[in-house]
């Protein structure tokens, strides 16, 4: 890569403007007019400033200009062309009949520090002020319709409803107020509850009849002569049961 100095008409004001090339193509750029800071810079910083707007090949590893980068393949043109890879097909074509991308044509109107003022060997480079000329703004028959008619249609204006909170929000009266509906129960859930009370219910009465048996012996002896179950003989064979394997 390598930066000289070219002599532009019109664009630049002066005669030994700062350009620098490309190295694949060749192709010349100069500073912008958005830019004129940059025909005092050092070549060092021109270069770094040309680099940043090129994408890197890694093919070939060289910075392709936006003049050489082929947007579909992401190398440059001439690795496409060295490689023999079919041509993308062109979205869109600019002055001197050169193809660009919807990404490249995007990167085109906006303003970058270097232009290019001498096309490379692969497609030249539309000046973006030229072709944001030539982009129509609007069709030539709405155009014409306007000039016939002498006015411009004017749509209605749809007035955006408005919102209106409700006058008693948060004011409820309790006699209003309906209460929620019992759940109805399926026959699985009703049988689950009844076993659960059931169960309950036993577990309660055991629990009351064993700490009645270990207070009282009458009451030990009144649930043996109905149950048949001497809960004092129980609770000791069970003592002793624990005594044996833990002690």
């Amino acid at each position: 890569m390598s930066t000289h100095h070219h002599n532009r008409q019109g664009a630049l004001d002066k005669q030994n403007a700062k350009t620098i090339s490309c190295p694949i193509c060749l192709a010349v750029y100069a500073p912008a007019q958005t830019h004129h800071y940059l025909l005092h810079a050092s070549d060092e910083v021109l270069e770094s400033v040309f680099v940043g707007m090129c994408h890197f090949c890694f093919r070939c590893r060289r910075p392709a200009c936006p003049a050489c980068w082929d947007e579909g393949y992401k190398v440059c043109r001439h690795c496409v062309q060295e490689t023999g890879l079919p041509m993308q097909p062109k979205v869109e074509l600019l002055a001197g009949g050169a193809s660009i991308w919807p990404s490249q044509e995007q990167n085109l109107f906006q303003a970058t520090p270097l232009i290019c003022i001498h096309p490379g060997h692969f497609h030249k480079m539309a000046d973006p002020r030229e072709r944001l000329a030539s982009v129509p703004t609007r069709p030539a028959v709405v155009e014409a319709g306007r000039k016939q008619s002498g006015k411009t249609p004017s749509v209605p204006a749809t007035p955006m409803p408005a919102f209106h909170e409700p006058a008693h929000q948060g004011e409820l009266d309790v006699a209003e107020i309906e209460t929620r509906p019992e759940w109805a129960l399926g026959p699985l859930k009703l049988l689950e509850y009844v076993l659960t009370f059931s169960l309950t219910i036993l577990l309660a009465i055991v629990i009351i009849l064993v700490i009645g048996a270990s207070i009282s012996a009458n009451v030990n002896t009144f649930i043996a002569n109905i149950l048949h179950v001497d809960i004092r003989a129980e609770i000791a064979y069970l003592w002793q049961l624990i005594e044996h394997f833990f002690w």
